[in-house]
């Protein structure tokens, strides 16, 4: 085998591109920070020039990798795959899109160093001496072309296996209505553009039609070509489940359904976008998205007595371009989302989009949205909910988390970012290994947390059975007001998982890692917040002092304090707070 790193000195120069692309030259710094930190050495790095080195590591477009044909296909790797290829004395990490290169790199610096990034502060590089390369091609295609998650940074999405911001160039994002026909430039001269309520469009107006042709191509502007060649604009919905009431989306909804209403419309939309981009922009692609989501989240087909279904006629099949953002919300994450008795609607929206020929864009959720931090285990149907997802030929993944402090949160986006990679990983070997990178010394201790924490799950759905009820996982706590409940969260639950990853931390802590101990108390914010609400008046005084406290320091470290002027959840969490502490406050009285 090449050596790559001889006695602390790296034997291969990088080369960049001439006209090397934003995202090349985030690949080459974290290429460098991390053989930097490993060997102690820098790697030397040139733009592209007639005579190379002898040893070259080229990222990217470079002309000898162009003249080599490593460059791989759309269909090899799709938008973000790459490859790793190494001939002769150079080695080629190359991508069809301009993403690629950025995880090829951290494959490479893996599978050469042993770097593997776990969570913010804790990207594990090794000390080495010496390493060597790899021989055999590498080849990889993500599970689904784009993957996007919330509530983090554009690095840590990128090393976690995400794309930055929302997944892709979203020219329009999400629920934009409003944004594209705004109520205060339109209403007065136009109110029938509006829902009688004026809390939708009504898109089944002619002039409606044709002003939101006009706005959607003047938001087309050259910048958004210059460096994508893919494209995403969003016509959706407000976000509740409304939809225009007035007599002719009335009758329509009964010949068309309120889904059939809007792919009518955006198709007539993407009609125009695609004439515009094709004489404008050759070879580029805006894809035009609208909800599945609230009142379109029942697909415009019929269904037949074998389960079979088909579109109610050819004007509600989707036309070039159309995609449909699927957002399940209502879905009981308990169970498969192809279950016929729990997730009936969802299953049902699963099978019947696909009919429409409209391509898949999928919206799912990690985490209970309300005001506390609650803690959800969905994993149990984590992988075959994703592997529903690939089998509907979804292009793209929008994966929506809480952002509450919930037990398990970054983990769940070092597990997430690899499936939506690879779905043959197995989930509980992920957890391990996640466990013993970011927790060290206090791995196994956190892991007997989430077997109790997983068992507790187990056997509330089994006391729902008993009792007769539907057991629900769901992302909202109004469909499950016995969620915060002494028998879903018994004190024994608690008081045991509580006394876990106090364990977890004192090994952390007695190592010489206090740094490391915020980690653990990260993990303890949900418990900690399960226990004050349901049982601050059984506490004795030194108890609650010390959960009330650990609780406000998690919070002002991790950076929640900041945002309760915002109000919400963490508006709340304060207000609990001064709650709490009035309960320590009569105790010292």
């Amino acid at each position: 085998m090449s050596k790559f790193i001889e006695n602390g000195k790296c034997l291969y120069t990088v080369v960049l591109p001439a006209n090397e692309t934003e995202e090349c030259k985030f690949a080459v710094k974290e290429l460098t920070y991390v053989i930097e930190k490993s060997c102690g050495n820098p790697i030397k790095v040139i733009t592209e020039q007639e005579d190379l080195p002898e040893k070259c590591l080229h990222l990217g477009d470079t002309a000898v990798a162009l003249a080599t044909a490593v460059k791989p296909t759309e269909e090899e790797c799709a938008t973000d795959g790459y490859v790793i290829k190494k001939r002769g004395e150079n080695v080629f990490i190359c991508s069809f899109g301009r993403d690629g290169v950025i995880y090829g790199v951290y494959e490479f610096l893996h599978r050469v160093i042993g770097s593997e990034f776990f969570g913010e502060m804790e990207w594990t590089i090794p000390k080495v001496e010496n390493a060597e390369l790899f021989e055999e091609d590498i080849l990889r295609k993500p599970e689904f072309s784009k993957r996007a998650r919330s509530h983090a940074s554009e690095t840590i999405r990128r090393r976690f296996g995400f794309n930055p911001g929302f997944g892709m160039s979203w020219v329009e994002w999400a629920h934009t209505f409003f944004n594209l026909i705004p109520k205060e430039k339109y209403y007065k001269d136009h109110p029938e553009y509006f829902s009688p309520r004026g809390t939708q469009l009504c898109l089944t107006n002619a002039g409606l039609l044709a002003e939101m042709k006009k706005v959607v191509i003047s938001r087309l502007t050259p910048e958004w070509f210059e460096k994508n060649d893919v494209l995403a604009f969003s016509i959706g919905h407000e976000d509740h489940n409304s939809f225009c009431e007035c007599p002719t989306c009335k009758k329509m909804t009964k010949k068309y359904t309120k889904a059939g209403i809007t792919i009518r419309f955006v198709n007539e939309v993407a009609d125009t976008i695609n004439e515009f981009v094709d004489k404008n922009y050759p070879g580029k692609t805006v894809k035009t998205v609208f909800f599945g989501y609230g009142p379109t989240i029942d697909p415009p087909v019929k269904w037949n007595e074998d389960g079979t279904c088909k579109p109610i006629d050819e004007t509600v099949i989707a036309h070039k371009n159309v995609a449909v953002m699927l957002a399940p919300l209502g879905s009981n994450w308990a169970y498969s989302l192809l279950d016929k008795e729990y997730n009936g609607r969802t299953r049902a929206s699963l099978i019947g989009w696909r009919e429409t020929n409209a391509e898949i864009f999928m919206w799912t959720y990690d985490g209970v949205f309300d005001s506390v931090p609650l803690p959800m285990d969905n994993w149990e149907h984590l992988k075959e909910s994703y592997q529903i997802f690939k089998d509907s030929k979804s292009f793209y993944l929008y994966d929506e988390c809480s952002r509450n402090g919930k037990l398990f949160d970054v983990m769940s986006y070092y597990v997430r970012g690899h499936l939506m990679w690879n779905l043959n990983y197995d989930i509980d070997e992920l957890v391990r290994r996640f466990m013993k990178g970011y927790y060290k010394q206090g791995a196994d201790k956190v892991y007997e947390c989430y077997e109790l924490f997983r068992k507790n799950t187990k056997e509330q759905e089994k006391r729902f059975k008993q009792l007769g009820k539907t057991f629900a996982l769901r992302s909202f706590i109004r469909t499950q007001p016995y969620w915060i409940s002494h028998e879903m969260w018994t004190k024994e639950f608690l008081s045991k998982s509580l006394a876990l990853l106090e364990e977890a931390k004192a090994d952390m802590v007695n190592d010489g890692i206090k740094s490391l101990a915020n980690r653990i108390e990260l993990e303890m914010l949900s418990l900690v917040g399960l226990y004050l609400q349901l049982y601050a008046d059984e506490l004795d005084k030194q108890t609650l002092k010390k959960y009330i406290e650990l609780y406000e320091r998690v919070m002002l470290l991790n950076g929640f304090m900041k945002e309760t002027q915002r109000g919400g959840a963490f508006y709340v969490y304060a207000k609990r707070l001064v709650e709490w502490k009035s309960l320590l406050w009569e105790e010292l009285k």
